[in-house]
């Protein structure tokens, strides 16, 4: 059983390592939206509201909705993009 990374400033993981930042809301991919509240409500579904305020070891235990409109949405972007994926985080 894998144990979850502890939570680090500045969203770096157990490594120190920081995950590496999002496309710029220039680049966004086909099926995103620029609002990033529409794409946690399709990836995260009827928990959004839920999942919105719960720290995350990925945002550097910062809450997914308190990073919104400031310089780490582009982590939270990526997070969504890996959650999408099936990837763990």
């Amino acid at each position: 059983m894998s144990k979850q990374p502890k939570p680090r400033s500045g969203g770096a993981d157990r490594n120190g390592t920081k995950p590496k930042k999002a496309r710029a809301a220039s680049r966004l991919l086909p099926d995103e939206s620029p609002n990033v509240l529409e794409d946690v409500k399709h990836v995260i579904g009827d928990d959004s509201e839920r999942w919105l305020d719960t720290p995350h070891w990925w945002l550097g235990a910062r809450t997914p909705r308190s990073v919104v409109g400031t310089d780490l949405e582009g982590d939270l972007r990526n997070l969504l993009w890996h959650i999408r994926a099936g990837i763990p985080t």
